[in-house]
């Protein structure tokens, strides 16, 4: 796999952050291009993407609505991040953080 791709695409009741992982040898893409993102409400996310190893995230023309968490994405590696209107309620300087912290992953 090389890119993942969401365009034009209107997500509801998200819960759950998009988790985004490549590998040291195949670093993957991700871009979200006029992309409506509504978070379910009384949801406790603290992230919406949390990614490792990738080349590329891209998000252009993006509406995050009644999101509350501390970041739009956490990442535990360096790669390209370009958000270019971008809407949502988090401060842009937190926009991207970077953790030293395993992400937890839960299965459901």
């Amino acid at each position: 796999m090389k890119d993942i791709t969401f365009k034009n695409i209107e997500a509801e009741n998200v819960s759950m952050p998009l988790t985004f992982y490549g590998t040291d040898e195949h670093k993957a893409q991700l871009i979200m291009k006029d992309t409506v993102i509504k978070i379910r409400e009384n949801s406790n996310l603290s992230e919406l993407v949390r990614a490792c190893h990738f080349s590329d995230i891209i998000l252009e023309n993006v509406s995050i609505e009644g999101f509350l968490g501390d970041c739009i994405i956490r990442t535990r590696s360096h790669g390209n991040v370009e958000l270019r209107n971008v809407k949502c309620s988090v401060p842009e300087s937190r926009y991207v953080v970077f953790s030293k912290k395993d992400f937890d992953i839960i299965n459901i």
